[in-house]
């Protein structure tokens, strides 16, 4: 953790270097060190959602049952995912929070959404009361892959 915290910089001028300045907030951008440290974030992130998902009250979406799925990391995004109720939800965000508490991230509510599909309207209010925004209907997420049909089966991609 010292690698991180310990950031210093120094100003290069007229081919001397000058003075010392501390950095305050973690990573810079194009640090070599990012990728590495966002997968072992990613994996203490992993870890805490196996907890979860071995707790009683959780229950699997139905589509994810069969794989143990409650969720994918990728990029800078992270997808959750649970059968629609209340307890499941706040099992999920238990996670979440723990995660949080440990490693000194934050959700940003403002930029997340909660997609939901045949929840009780009133059990949502709860998140929009927290800041998240609501979006319902028919699973919103496509994988964009699906299977056509012909002599032989191939999977494509979608162009949708």
């Amino acid at each position: 953790m010292a690698c991180i915290s310990t950031t210093q910089y120094s100003i290069a001028l007229n081919g001397g270097i000058y003075g010392c300045i501390e950095g305050r907030r973690g990573l810079r951008q194009g640090d070599p060190i990012s990728p590495l440290f966002f997968v072992i974030c990613m994996e203490y992130f992993t870890r805490i959602m196996q907890w979860v998902a071995t707790l009683d009250g959780f229950a699997f979406d139905t589509k994810c049952k069969g794989l143990k799925l409650n969720h994918l990391c990728f990029a800078d995004n992270v997808l959750m995912f649970c059968k629609g109720e209340y307890q499941s939800i706040m099992l999920m965000l238990r996670g979440l929070q723990t995660f949080s508490d440990a490693s000194g991230l934050s959700t940003n509510a403002g930029k997340s959404n909660v997609y939901s599909a045949n929840m009780d309207r009133q059990c949502l209010e709860g998140y929009t009361e927290n800041g998240w925004q609501i979006r319902t209907g028919k699973y919103t997420i496509k994988s964009g892959y699906h299977r056509r049909r012909g002599r032989r089966e191939q999977w494509a991609w979608s162009r949708e």
